[in-house]
């Protein structure tokens, strides 16, 4: 909540005046334009309804995204994750690999 015109010419103004002061000399109305500016670039009401509406015109967000990955043909997923699996071998021959070398005497 920022305070408005008439709020700096209130019996609060002066300490609108000390709360309100910014870094390096900035003034207190300098500093609240400064912070309604922002506020009418980034998040003024209507802004925020179209954003809303975005988000939801199609439904819950958190639904679609589950209906999205229950309906998804996974078979290329699942087929690319056995085929690197091959690539890397029998992990019990891997084992037994390591075994041999540990019980091969060395030269």
């Amino acid at each position: 909540m920022m305070p408005s015109a008439e709020d700096f010419g209130s019996e609060i103004g002066d300490d609108i005046a000390k709360y309100f002061q910014g870094a390096e000399g900035l003034d207190a109305t300098d500093r609240v334009r400064l912070y309604k500016l922002a506020w009418d670039l980034c998040g003024d009401g209507f802004g925020q309804r179209a954003v809303q509406y975005e988000r939801y015109y199609a439904g819950d967000p958190v639904r679609l995204y589950a209906m999205n990955y229950s309906g998804y043909d996974k078979t290329d997923a699942f087929r690319l994750v056995d085929r690197a699996l091959d690539l890397a071998g029998d992990p019990q021959q891997a084992v037994a690999q390591v075994r041999d070398r540990a019980n091969t005497p060395r030269r």
